[in-house]
């Protein structure tokens, strides 16, 4: 059911506002795609997205999560199959607009925990649609589109609800976005619920509070392959008795990472070691990049 609730005239200056979102992410195996209820407040400057795991007597519950920062991001295996188990964690990402930065925890394969990953708001370069007014929850949206790290995105704002805002790393339109598909589909991001001015507990950023390393974007994705080049070689060792013969171990596909694409190759023996070297390649850039910006 769709639930729309509003104060009259408030519109771009409620000081609060919050939607609830469902989250598709459309996975080649049906087995593997998922359908997620998400929430964002924002509050003046801040905002906190986040999915929700479990029932709570609130419908925007971020004070339990923003207690107990140790829980974010760690992983709990969940058997969808006989074949298949999923990673279920709790995601938050915490945007500041007065600082012009977001935090998110990002795992790595196969560990079940996070890292801290800092990026700008600023990420995507919109243009916006002529001629694509549409109507989202009672609110009059425009659409705009972008190409962003390997997929192009649609998205739906509005500026009665608010300046600015959106779910995910989506952000940086004159209003609050609502909707966001990518092209293929693959990505569905649509609103159930939106309310303004409710008694919101405060938001903040939770991570410092973990006292992980942050990492940004390059860093991350250096970490991301290093793991993922790391868990091939176990893999591989350990699979390879169970393989039929003439069968070798490969990796499994990262194209179903949404919204990031980590540039990571399925590995497998004939190009597992050109892998290896453009990672040495990028470790010793990033540490000239790193001495330079410790001598400023």
């Amino acid at each position: 059911m769709l639930v729309v609730l509003k104060a009259s005239g408030l519109y771009a200056q409620t000081p609060s506002v919050a939607v609830q979102y469902v989250v598709k992410v459309n996975y080649d195996n049906p087995l593997s795609r998922t359908n997620e209820s998400y929430n964002l407040v924002i509050m003046n400057q801040e905002s906190i997205y986040y999915n929700t795991l479990k029932d709570s007597l609130s419908d925007f519950p971020h004070k339990a999560i923003l207690d107990e920062p140790s829980k974010i991001g760690v992983g709990t295996l969940v058997k969808k199959s006989d074949e298949l188990f999923v990673n279920v964690s709790q995601d938050v990402l915490y945007k500041n607009y007065a600082q012009d930065t977001m935090f998110l925890n990002s795992e790595l394969p196969s560990t079940r925990n996070f890292i801290l990953l800092s990026e700008p708001l600023r990420l995507f370069e919109w243009s916006i649609l002529p001629n694509s007014d549409t109507l989202i929850l009672g609110y009059k949206c425009q659409g705009a589109k972008a190409d962003f790290r390997g997929r192009t995105y649609t998205a739906y704002f509005s500026s009665q609800l608010h300046a600015f805002g959106g779910p995910w790393k989506f952000d940086g339109l004159p209003g609050l976005i609502l909707q966001v598909q990518c092209h293929e589909k693959f990505l569905v991001i649509e609103p159930y619920k939106i309310v303004l001015n409710a008694p919101l507990d405060p938001i903040r950023n939770p991570y410092p509070e973990t006292k992980k390393p942050v990492l940004n974007w390059e860093q991350y994705k250096f970490a991301f392959n290093k793991r993922s080049i790391e868990h091939y070689r176990f893999m591989k060792v350990n699979l390879a008795e169970f393989l039929p013969a003439g069968i070798t171990f490969k990796s499994s596909s990262t194209k179903g990472r949404y919204i990031e694409d980590l540039g990571v190759e399925d590995i497998n023996d004939s190009n597992i070691k050109e892998l290896e070297e453009k990672l040495k390649k990028t470790e010793e850039r990033l540490q000239m990049e790193n001495k330079s910006d410790n001598k400023k």
